[in-house]
């Protein structure tokens, strides 16, 4: 039987945006996931809708496949990004990519599920210990599981199932084994496609619990043990505050370079990849039309004298780099990430985009056309729109922050 990992990892969070490039012990927490599950099963990728993400798994040398930005859920994404890799996989194992520390140990008890040739979809749980307080039984954030005696779950809640009613609730953990739920899962690959096809239930809904969505249409889902508590990455619990120790900020060395370019290096030790952030005085405020800014920026990137806008996406591909143009209010940047031993070479694809930029008509049409669409998109919601009155209230419509742009001005744009 053929395991495939797949670990759904997205850029956008409201509790904690960028997690998955968050930094631990000198990797991010993508790669240290990641790293845990490759060599347990068969195969394993990340999928993402970001393309920081996208480099930053390709800069380890680990596996990656783009999935859709439209995605309510992990399952959904793992099944597209199943569809995208293929093979002749028989499960698809879906790990969380906020949980470093997911362990061999679980990986193995989840696969131990499918030698029951009747398992549709796995998952595991740790039972509450009856030294731990109340509290923890009471988490609401800390799903329960009941099972049969086949080791399937009955029912997943965030309330404290079952309700011992004669029995003081001190002692419920003294006097019932209860089940935690670790949210990794496993499904048969005909079971996947068939499940993203689901709508949402009744009990999903009012649990807010996917796993449920199942259940009612009749799915069983094998319940594996393990022993070992996961630790993820979950902003609600505040974490313990303790004094400082060894804190130090780095320093900045700051140099100008032979043509005039003032240099800030930080140096944060020995390293496989190298950011540089090249900052231009070519924001809003330098404009003389409004979006000028932004697209001279976004431009930059579609092609050079010696490079077409393939040739460069290729060559940054080949060499694990990533790029990202932006603008503010002030500058224009460009922000690039590059393994060590290829920056020679991805700086040689960064110097003609900025001393030899052709600016193409035929790609301008297209990321207009792309812009426009986003932001009709845009002017659909609230958040959107409230910032845009935000600014003109701060600023007033004469200060460059609070112009606000209007479909028309991408349309002048051709006109520049």
């Amino acid at each position: 039987m053929k395991f495939l990992g797949i670990i759904p990892a997205r850029y956008a969070s409201t509790r904690f945006p960028a997690k998955p490039l968050a930094m631990l012990g000198g990797k991010t927490v993508i790669q240290r996931v990641y790293e845990q599950v490759a060599g347990i099963l068969d195969d394993a990728y990340v999928a993402t809708d970001d393309e920081r993400i996208e480099a930053a798994v390709k800069a380890f040398g680990g596996k990656v496949v783009m999935t859709s930005i439209d995605h309510k859920s992990g399952t959904d994404r793992c099944y597209e990004a199943c569809t995208k890799i293929g093979g002749d996989f028989d499960v698809v194992v879906n790990i969380q990519g906020d949980e470093p520390f997911i362990q061999p140990s679980q990986l193995n008890a989840v696969k131990a599920c499918f030698e029951d040739p009747t398992t549709q979809i796995a998952t595991l749980v740790k039972p509450f210990t009856a030294d731990e307080p109340f509290a923890v039984l009471e988490n609401v954030n800390s799903p329960k599981v009941v099972l049969n005696k086949n080791w399937n779950a009955l029912y997943f809640s965030r309330s404290i199932i079952p309700f011992q009613r004669n029995a003081d609730k001190e002692d419920w953990l003294k006097g019932h084994t209860y089940y935690k739920h670790i949210g990794l899962y496993a499904y048969r690959t005909e079971v996947l496609k068939e499940i993203t096809a689901l709508p949402q239930s009744s009990l999903e809904l009012a649990e807010s619990l996917e796993q449920l969505r199942w259940l009612e249409n009749g799915y069983k889902i094998k319940v594996g043990i393990s022993d070992v508590e996961t630790i993820g990455m979950d902003r609600t619990i505040q974490p313990e505050i303790q004094a400082l120790k060894n804190f130090h900020i780095l320093s900045p060395v700051r140099t100008t370079l032979p043509n005039g370019v003032p240099l800030t290096v930080v140096n944060a030790g020995e390293q496989e990849v190298v950011r540089m952030d090249i900052l231009f005085a070519g924001g809003r405020w330098q404009q003389s039309q409004k979006l000028q800014a932004l697209f001279t920026n976004r431009m930059l990137r579609e092609g050079t004298q010696k490079y077409t806008a393939a040739t460069i996406a290729e060559k940054l591909d080949y060499y694990g780099s990533w790029l990202e143009l932006s603008s503010s209010s002030e500058y224009a940047y460009i922000t690039v990430y590059s393994l060590n031993k290829y920056l020679a070479k991805t700086l040689e694809v960064v110097e003609s985009m900025i001393k030899e930029p052709v600016f193409p008509e035929k790609e301008l049409h297209t990321i207009l056309d792309t812009n426009i669409q986003q932001y009709l998109v845009n002017t659909s919601k609230v958040d959107f729109l409230a910032h845009r009155g935000l600014l003109q209230a701060l600023y007033g419509t004469q200060h460059p922050c609070g112009q606000i742009v209007v479909e028309e001005d991408y349309h002048a744009i051709m006109t520049i």
